[in-house]
């Protein structure tokens, strides 16, 4: 599917091409929605949810440079800083930077939310064993490559568009 050009609604394309496996489509809906971002006021909801976007499409630094790109807004409010610091968190946990990553969390905590800093990091573990379960059991049926990729990604998806829900609130 093409990309469309008004603004950044076709980012809707790119969730579903990772659903249906395509993660080359998704990849590339995704550089195209970074590419025309630069021409578009920045705004910390467009660019938090390209960086969630990326993070799923294991663009890491796409990811890092949209996150700190949201933090030198001005004016931010503490639930996009929030926002912010918690996906840069994730950023550095999966690059292997425990430090920055732990830098990120200590800031959520001084914005007041320390219980979403645990949640975070105690939830990691129970949906990364539940898509590895999902996906061993895909490939035990037989299922092809990219629908052992949709049974893994389901629960960590669903458990982040939670947890973006309930950050939005």
């Amino acid at each position: 599917s093409e990309a469309g050009d008004d603004g950044l609604d076709h980012l809707v394309l790119a969730p579903s091409s990772l659903g249906r496996g395509d993660v080359a489509e998704a990849a590339k809906i995704l550089r195209a929605s970074v590419r025309r971002l630069h021409g578009v006021a920045d705004s910390a909801p467009a660019l938090l949810a390209l960086a969630s976007l990326a993070m799923e499409n294991g663009e890491l630094p796409t990811a890092l440079l949209l996150g700190q790109r949201t933090l030198s807004l001005p004016g931010l409010a503490d639930s996009e800083k929030l926002r912010a610091h918690l996906v840069l968190a994730r950023v550095y946990e999966a690059l292997g930077v425990h430090g920055r990553s732990r830098a990120h969390l200590e800031a959520v905590e001084r914005l007041g939310a320390p219980e979403e800093a645990a949640r975070m990091v105690l939830e990691k573990p129970a949906a990364f064993a539940l898509a590895v379960e999902r996906a061993g059991r895909a490939a035990a049926r037989g299922a092809s490559a990219p629908r052992i990729l949709e049974e893994a990604l389901r629960p960590v998806s669903v458990k982040a568009r939670a947890n973006a829900r309930r950050l939005r609130r």
